[in-house]
């Protein structure tokens, strides 16, 4: 069974690196952490997932709050997430349009606004990657799974993973 959790990346899964949960910036995170816990305590999952790549962590400075909570209780743990590279080998790099941290000039001129770019992302790349997620679990979708993902993938990873 697949636990899934949708939230903000952002604002509630990840924290700069050299702050701390006690820190006032993060206290989205910390009620996060809490919640992580209280669900694995109620739940019992045996694997917790995420869709994160741990390289972007890593280039972005972040630390992952999942991670930490089932180190912290002793849980596997495994980011899902595709790479930039396994992107491109699947078709869904950084050429199509969406609206990232830095987004080349002439993407402005290929989408209408953000709405059309974000309906296109979730038609043709969120598949692949939730496709990627599942191929992540392997054996494993079949124990008892809390998987983390952004709000918007709840209902279109849910369809894809029973």
């Amino acid at each position: 069974m697949i636990f899934l959790i949708g939230c903000d990346h952002r604002a509630a899964q990840t924290y700069a690196e050299g702050s701390g949960l006690d820190d006032p910036e993060n206290n989205t995170q910390k009620e996060f952490k809490e919640l992580l816990i209280k669900i694995i305590r109620t739940f019992y999952p045996e694997l917790v997932a995420e869709e994160y790549d741990p390289d972007i962590l890593k280039l972005q400075r972040r630390r992952s709050v999942a991670f930490e909570v089932a180190s912290d209780l002793n849980i596997c743990h495994r980011f899902c997430e595709p790479s930039p590279s396994d992107r491109c080998k699947r078709g869904i790099g950084d050429d199509l349009p969406f609206f990232g941290p830095c987004v080349p000039g002439d993407w402005y001129d290929r989408i209408a606004n953000k709405q059309e770019s974000f309906r296109h992302d979730v038609a043709h790349r969120w598949p692949i990657r939730e496709e990627f997620w599942i191929e992540q679990l392997g054996e494993d979708i079949h124990k008892s799974i809390l998987f983390l993902c952004g709000a918007g993938h709840r209902e279109t990873f849910r369809a894809i993973s029973l």
